[in-house]
């Protein structure tokens, strides 16, 4: 990253650290912002289209399951996609997320990388247990997990559908964002400052109380990959490990669901495994994707 020439005297590190700050500032509101605001021009545009009713009280404004997936695909990608760019412009930054942290650091090597990735593991697999726990404590006070809605259908196109949006755009757009831009502004400040604030940042940005703890503890795995590996690619593959939504989708594809995921899936069954434990006082969150209900739940009181 590009710091002004004089950074080590006081003045520089207090630019530097203005426009650190204003760029993750900026970065994190307009996310906000976008999460909140990006689903109403792609339906307003679709109406004036004529596919899409706005007043529809199906809560998929007239589109059906399919097509609701895809104007939801198009404002997610405009929600997390865009911020990091656009702050980067705002700031007059030149970064690539997707490049080598430190450009010193060696390519890791697979066996370094599998068991960085296994760390990775387990820690969302102890979330989970965490969390289960802290979900118990809260239902005593009447506070549950948001009902999740479904937009499955028994068809293999669907089932794909599904899985590019709930798996695989959340793993790329969020780690590109939280580790790719945010973790990589914070590294001059120290590792831990840098893996600590980006989870922070990246549990507060799911905005439910009961899936902030969780998502903290998975912002940490992630922020700690990313600085053992020196690459970002990593923390995507742990995030769609963690986050996957094969075992609510085996429920229409059970087969097709084991062919693909059953490679790719080590987090979600051992944490499926954990909650049994702690279904009989708790609802596991092991089988539901955490980000879901940041832009569908509030979008639904569009309708």
């Amino acid at each position: 990253m590009d710091y002004p020439q004089n950074y080590n005297s006081a003045p520089g590190q207090r630019a530097a650290l203005r426009e650190d700050a204003g760029f993750i500032g900026a970065s994190f509101l307009l996310m906000l912002g976008l999460l909140q605001t990006a689903l109403v021009p792609v339906i307003l545009v679709l109406s004036m289209l004529g596919v899409a009713d706005p007043l529809a009280e199906d809560g998929r404004y007239g589109l059906g399951n399919t097509g609701f997936l895809l104007a939801y695909m198009a404002a997610y990608i405009l929600a997390m996609g865009l911020p990091g760019p656009l702050a980067a412009r705002l700031t007059r930054r030149r970064m690539n997320p997707f490049s080598r942290l430190d450009e010193d650091t060696p390519p890791p090597r697979a066996s370094s990388l599998l068991l960085s990735l296994l760390g990775g593991l387990a820690i969302c697999i102890l979330a989970n247990f965490a969390t289960s726990y802290l979900m118990t404590f809260f239902s005593v006070f009447g506070i549950e997990q948001p009902p999740m809605p479904s937009y499955q259908e028994p068809m293999i196109p669907s089932l794909l559908l599904n899985i590019l949006i709930f798996a695989v755009l959340p793993a790329v757009l969020e780690e590109m964002l939280f580790r790719g831009y945010i973790l990589r502004v914070l590294r001059p400040y120290g590792g831990r400052f840098a893996i600590v604030t980006s989870s922070l940042l990246f549990g507060l940005m799911h905005g439910n109380i009961l899936q902030i703890p969780f998502a903290f503890l998975v912002g940490l795995a992630c922020g700690w990959l990313v600085l053992r590996t020196g690459r970002v690619w990593p923390a995507m593959l742990l995030h769609f490990l963690n986050v996957n939504p094969h075992f609510s989708i085996a429920a229409s594809f059970p087969m097709p669901s084991i062919v693909i995921f059953l490679p790719l899936s080590m987090s979600s069954i051992l944490r499926y495994v954990s909650s049994v434990s702690t279904v009989s006082v708790s609802p596991s969150i092991a089988t539901t994707p955490l980000f879901i209900s940041v832009v569908l739940v509030p979008s639904s009181s569009l309708v």
